[in-house]
């Protein structure tokens, strides 16, 4: 566990130090904090993303079972761009079935993980679940 917790650490330092990186990454944790702590000002994106995710969602509650169709959320909305989500970008467009079909196997996988790592304690299947739970945390904030 500590050795997980001292990656982080690393990723992190170096999100925040290496200019490359920073200026990908590391400007969007800024503005997501600033965000976070009130100052809704701190990146204009943030709101349009905010309206973006909104909209996908009220799609979703329009035609919750099969969405509007493939790819339809940037047609429909005139935003000219995907939703920023991935979770109501897939549930606007393709509706709860769409949404099951590609999510179930990677929880049933997941969900397989985190049994055998109870049975054998092991630490490479510990690993990998953080690793999901990264990714599917990833998956939230863009597609």
């Amino acid at each position: 566990m500590t050795a997980v917790v001292a990656v982080i650490v690393a990723v992190f330092f170096l999100v925040m130090n290496v200019e490359v990186l920073y200026q990908s990454v590391g400007v969007r944790i800024e503005s997501l904090v600033a965000f976070l702590e009130g100052d809704v000002d701190a990146d204009g994106s943030v709101n349009t993303r905010l309206l973006m995710i909104e909209t996908a969602y009220k799609m979703f509650r329009e035609k919750p079972m099969i969405g509007y169709g493939l790819n339809s959320f940037s047609k429909i909305t005139g935003f000219d761009a995907y939703a920023h989500n991935n979770y109501v970008e897939l549930l606007a467009n393709l509706g709860l079935i769409g949404f099951l079909i590609y999510y179930l196997p990677l929880l049933f996988y997941f969900g397989k993980a985190v049994k055998r790592w109870f049975q054998n304690h092991d630490s490479a299947i510990f690993s990998a679940a953080i690793f999901f739970v990264f990714f599917l945390l990833c998956h939230f904030f863009s597609k």
